[in-house]
């Protein structure tokens, strides 16, 4: 060999030597799949003890961002591109032919064998199981997890704990990984990216499930599997933590100037389109221009509507109403042969010009502004044809208006409060004491049915409180005594604190409050409310101010306190009642009245004589329960 190959001989043979090592390689490349597939809830600390294959339900969750075919693609607890594996104290698993998924898939790699141990490996959710066979393989102090596409390119990694198991994650593109997630130390549980399907690359964005560790919404566990005494906590093939909730509706600068006022369902006459008179009524409150306002049966701005089973109303410009006006929306159209769409007291009437459209049995009714911002809301019926509520901002609407009879309309009462909730709502011309109702003024008549509603007209009766006073320092003639009619049995409240004991009559409704200027010193049962001694709201009144310019019998309530008592005297049977509230309230306001759960005692007199209007301001309401 000539002497100028030695030196040639020399370079080669330092170049070998000086190779880097397989600890030593050059970065791992990425893969163009990087961020369309991560890994997303792994199982390290087997729930069952002792687990071998057939009881191992160690896992690891794939969540796919993008559509992608994973075929020929590896998981594994070490990096098998470089050799730098656990060896036999690790796994690998390649994804077979036709393992093909799309955005929003859950993909769960079981490290033990199939299902065979009372349905312990089952993730139903999950787009796709696989198992690789195996007993415990991941350390449950500490592991980590690399994904390769099917050229060998890392996709996702992920490291939790410390120990030798955690392979070189120096070799790792730069920034595909921080700081290590904390190990799992309860049989079990799971440790899950938050927020779900987040490419996180750092172990801060992995907790513990349930722990709410990371910054985003606490994981959660949906399942029920346990084994040798210890649950599963995992959420294995489904989302790590509930949904965000859904977008809500923008709530219009507008609201509380419309409502939502009455409501025909149930069409009076047959389905026919001319003889359709389904109605919609709006109360203005304020002056509004309702110009490209839209009404409908479902969320438009959602695209959460009936479809072609539901309508949609747009205003028309020019639609500028004012307060105290009535605008009635009839879901048929304009031509009215039978003369049933009719509303003379409307300020405006409009045909939508469609069939019948309105569930009888249940729907719901949304009013948008011109920008798609919800003004008012109501839903009637049992659930039916309801669309989901979730959209609306909280506190828009509880609970569910009751479904009137054929031609009978539902109507808020008390007419026009934007209440926003079912429970003021009733069907016309059915009379519920105490407080107002809806009537029926409706001459209407199709097919031998009557229509019952008060359609362009207020829903009810205007209810008062009682007028429990004369106006000190004026003569009034003498009260004409009681008919015998009107008596009780001898029923008397007594008021040990204010040194009261009173008979207790009946105080019969008349019109739209109740007449008690005959009561004198006795107190009155306003009929309508519950019977007294029996289960809901029994209210009571009496005078604050006789006309012989003696205090009547409730004249100083304002002196009861919280937790004075009353006693109710029923024949041989004695109730006590505590009190609970003492308070004035306007004579209109009707809260009063209402009929309540368990057994409740309510006073009410007169308060705040003003003598330049001759009558009193105020009424004074004491409630008590037993």
């Amino acid at each position: 060999m000539s002497r100028w190959w030695w030196p040639l001989l020399a370079l080669v043979v330092a170049l070998v030597w000086v190779q880097p090592s397989r600890a030593q390689v050059l970065f791992l490349v990425a893969s163009p799949y990087q961020g369309d597939v991560v890994l997303n809830e792994v199982l390290a600390n087997q729930t069952c003890v002792g687990a071998d294959a057939t009881s191992n339900d160690e896992f690891v969750e794939l969540y796919i961002r993008r559509d992608v075919d994973l075929s020929g693609w590896q998981l594994s607890d070490g990096n098998v591109a470089d050799g730098d594996t656990d060896g036999s104290g690790g796994f690998v698993f390649t994804f077979p032919p036709g393992s093909v998924f799309s955005a929003g898939d859950y993909v769960v790699v079981w490290v033990g064998d199939s299902d065979s141990y009372g349905g312990l490996k089952r993730a139903t959710g999950a787009a796709a199981q696989f198992y690789v066979g195996l007993g415990p393989k991941l350390s449950n102090t500490g592991d980590d997890l690399w994904l390769f596409d099917a050229a060998g390119r890392i996709v996702d990694y992920m490291a939790y704990g410390s120990g030798s198991a955690i392979n070189d994650q120096s070799v790792l593109p730069p920034g595909m990984w921080g700081a290590n997630a904390q190990r799992s130390t309860r049989k079990g549980q799971s440790l899950a990216v938050s927020p779900n399907g987040t490419d996180a690359d750092d172990g801060t964005f992995w907790e513990r499930t349930g722990t709410g560790t990371a910054p985003g919404p606490t994981t959660q566990d949906t399942d029920d599997q346990t084994c040798g005494g210890y649950a599963r906590v995992s959420s294995a093939g489904k989302p790590n933590h509930p949904p965000p909730p859904p977008p809500v509706l923008e709530v219009s600068p507008a609201i509380g100037s419309v409502v939502l006022n009455e409501v025909l369902a149930a069409q009076t006459c047959s389905s026919r389109r001319e003889e359709h008179d389904e109605f919609v009524e709006l109360y203005v409150r304020a002056p509004v221009d309702l110009s490209g306002w839209q009404l409908s049966d479902g969320n438009i701005v959602h695209g959460e509507t009936d479809g072609s089973g539901g309508f949609v109303f747009t205003f028309p410009p020019g639609s500028r109403f004012s307060a105290g006006d009535f605008v009635v929306v009839w879901l048929g159209p304009p031509q009215d042969p039978l003369g049933i769409k009719q509303a003379p007291l409307a300020a405006a009437q409009f045909y939508a010009g469609v069939p019948p459209k309105l569930n009888n049995r249940g729907d719901d009714l949304w009013l948008f502004d011109d920008q798609g911002r919800i003004v008012d809301y109501m839903a009637y019926g049992d659930g039916t044809g309801i669309n989901p509520q979730t959209r609306l901002p909280a506190g828009f609407w509880r609970g569910l208006a009751p479904a009137g009879d054929r031609g009978q309309s539902i109507a808020l009462v008390p007419n026009g409060w934007d209440t926003n909730d079912g429970g003021n709502w009733m069907p016309s011309g059915q009379v519920f004491l105490p407080g107002p109702w809806a009537e029926d003024v409706d001459p209407t008549v199709c097919q031998g049915r009557d229509r019952r509603s008060s359609v362009g007209d207020l829903n009810h009766c205007v209810a008062r409180l009682p007028c429990t006073g004369f106006p000190p320092q004026s003569r009034f003639p003498e009260v004409a005594a009681l008919p015998a009619r009107h008596k009780v049995v001898p029923y008397e409240l007594e008021i040990p604190k204010l040194g009261v004991r009173a008979t207790i009559l009946m105080a019969p409704l008349a019109g739209r409050s109740w007449d008690v200027a005959w009561l004198w010193d006795q107190v009155g049962w306003l009929e309508g409310t519950a019977f007294p001694g029996t289960p809901g709201n029994t209210v009571l009144t009496g005078h604050s101010w006789l006309p012989n310019q003696q205090p009547g019998p409730l004249a100083y309530l304002d002196r009861l306190r919280y937790g004075d008592v009353l006693w109710l005297r029923l024949g041989r049977q004695v109730l006590k009642y505590t009190v609970v509230s003492n308070v004035l309230v306007q004579p209109d306001a009707l809260w009063p009245l209402r009929n309540r759960r368990g057994y409740w005692l309510t006073l009410i007199t007169c308060a705040g004589y003003d003598p330049l209007q001759g009558r009193f301001r105020y009424r004074r309401v004491v409630q008590a329960r037993r």
